[in-house]
């Protein structure tokens, strides 16, 4: 799915899909979050609450394992080829069944 065009539609059903399984206030960011009708890059997933931005740096055992169940809850949930973990503490799914999709935890250094 390298080079696949997310749509409006696409990004639509991966909000509801997020807001039905994962965060209710999941928020579209990016290109979509502005009204964009498609995209070649991905579909930006704001899922806010959820850790504090610098998560996997916890000493805490108990928040790691939180992260880490649900980051591959959403790997299985969106039938991911692979996810990473990026250099703004979000994670990265690539080949999902919406294309590639980012999620966001901290938005406060996101350019949208």
């Amino acid at each position: 799915m390298e080079n696949k065009l997310h749509t409006k539609k696409d990004a639509e059903y991966c909000l509801w899909y997020f807001k039905k399984y994962i965060c209710a206030e999941a928020k579209l960011i990016g290109a979509f979050g502005k009204g964009a009708e498609q995209s070649q890059k991905d579909i930006d997933i704001y899922l806010p609450n959820f850790f504090p931005p610098a998560w996997h740096d916890s000493n805490s055992d108990g928040t790691k394992m939180r992260a880490w169940k649900l980051k591959e809850k959403i790997k299985n949930l969106l039938d991911a080829r692979e996810v990473e973990t990026t250099d703004w503490n979000g994670w990265f799914y690539y080949d999902t069944v919406f294309g590639n999709v980012d999620v966001f935890f901290d938005i406060t250094e996101f350019d949208y």
